[in-house]
């Protein structure tokens, strides 16, 4: 995940000329699954990829 993670910032980043910029955060690097999920929905992350359905049990149908 984290090398198409660091493929998409490159895409980005060179498909916007520069004025946007992704920062990757490999595995765990801002905690769990469940915190980084919490970052995101407080807006603190701003784009995630986690496995989301262990923590949201309507989705476990989805997993």
């Amino acid at each position: 995940m984290t090398v198409w993670a660091r493929n998409f910032s490159d895409h980005i980043r060179d498909w916007s000329g520069g004025k946007i910029r992704i920062d990757v955060y490999p595995c765990g690097t801002l905690g769990a699954t469940g915190d980084i999920n919490e970052l995101a929905q407080m807006g603190v992350n701003q784009f995630v990829f986690s496995d989301h359905a262990r923590h949201v049990p309507e989705w476990i149908g989805f997993g």
